[in-house]
């Protein structure tokens, strides 16, 4: 990606402004302003499913890996790191929300869906370019002045690392004029089998980041230094030419809602007094873009899924009733049979029980004697 020259003197992070961020207009309009959140209607009450939605509905085919955020203010080395890596940890975290809403309704996938996912990607894939290079200028390159970092921390383990990840994501970018002449059911698999070979290994990597370089950072730097990375950081950020949708994506990083305040208050303090109004507006005005054709994307992902555990409910509860219905008529049915069963039984025990009483009751009764008429005798 290209580079130029910023404020003080400082190399750009990002040459350019992702498409879909530089567009007029919106992506989604669903009016939803509720946060991203895990669906809240996940639970399967332990019945095993009946309708073929509900055996996909779930069907796990994507491991989530573990995404929680490196804690930050705890350790000063260790924050130097924990903001941008931790601002990718989010938007990894809805990726998987993403792919994940879509595994759930594989039956029912829309080109929609697929398309709502690579207008997603198309941001994350530009930020995440961003953050390696942020991370290279504004901490790295510090770093490698005092410390011989070893192995894939290393200038070449990184750059290799970085390479091999981009070529990852260029696959799915690549994957993106196939999709329209496939059913988007067939497209998921392939997609999963993307997200699969990029995020463990992006969190395998942070995680070795974020245990090796702190201690160095601690042996090399003084605590009064940790403010010439932040320095720099804010500085390379706000010298792009579109800085403000990265700069809103990399305040995710930053848990605690105070000090993500302060880091808006240093961002707009770079500009001068002058043009600082008309920054601050282009602020807001890019936040609203970035919710439109971003974040409101995972919460329409959230919606359908949401939507789409609604639906594999009511079926299942109608399917249930089914099933009840049809073992109340089989019930039914043997039931009267064996009543039949019985009252044949009963009543050949009743024939029985008469004939034995018959038999016991009876007398020999002696008929009269009748004498045939025959020839008179004469004396």
């Amino acid at each position: 990606m290209g580079s130029k020259e910023g404020e003080g003197g400082s190399k750009a992070v990002i040459g350019s402004t992702p498409v879909v961020l530089s567009a007029s207009s919106s992506r989604l309009s669903n009016g939803n302003d509720g946060p991203p959140m895990r669906d809240p209607l996940m639970a399967t009450g332990g019945t095993k499913p009946m309708t073929q939605r509900g055996k996909q509905y779930h069907h796990v085919t994507l491991t989530e890996p573990p995404l929680y955020f490196t804690p930050v203010g705890k350790r000063w080395s260790l924050d130097i790191l924990a903001v941008s890596n931790n601002s990718v940890r989010a938007e990894l975290n809805d990726m998987y929300y993403i792919v994940q809403s879509m595994s759930k309704r594989r039956l029912d996938l829309s080109h929609d869906d697929i398309d709502d996912f690579y207008v997603w990607f198309e941001v994350f894939n530009f930020f995440l370019q961003g953050v390696f290079e942020l991370q290279e200028q504004a901490i790295f390159s510090i770093i490698d002045q005092r410390v011989t970092l070893q192995s894939t921390l290393s200038p070449e383990g990184r750059r290799d690392f970085r390479n091999a990840i981009t070529y990852e994501l260029k696959k799915i970018d690549e994957y993106q004029p196939r999709v329209q002449t496939k059913p988007p059911g067939e497209v998921l698999p392939q997609l999963v089998t993307f997200v699969d070979s990029v995020v463990p290994r992006l969190l395998r990597y942070y995680r070795v980041m974020e245990k090796h370089v702190p201690p160095l950072i601690e042996e090399n730097f003084e605590i009064e230094e940790k403010s010439m990375f932040d320095d720099l950081t804010m500085r390379l950020i706000a010298g792009q030419q579109d800085p403000h949708w990265f700069f809103i994506l990399y305040q995710r990083g930053e848990p605690r809602k105070k000090m993500r305040k302060e880091m808006r208050v240093t961002f707009f303090r770079l500009k001068n007094i002058f043009v600082r109004y008309a920054w601050k507006r282009s602020y807001v005005k890019m936040k609203a873009r970035v919710k439109d054709v971003h974040f409101d994307i995972v919460r329409e992902f959230w919606r359908r899924w949401r939507e789409a555990k609604l639906e594999v409910d009511e079926e299942e509860a109608q399917a249930e009733q089914q099933l009840f219905a049809a073992d109340n008529v089989q019930r039914d049915a043997i039931r009267q049979y064996l009543d039949i069963e019985q009252s044949d039984d009963e009543d050949d025990d009743d024939s029985l029980d008469d004939l034995q009483e018959e038999k016991r009751g009876s007398k020999v009764v002696d008929l009269p004697h009748v004498v045939e008429p025959g020839p008179s005798t004469k004396g």
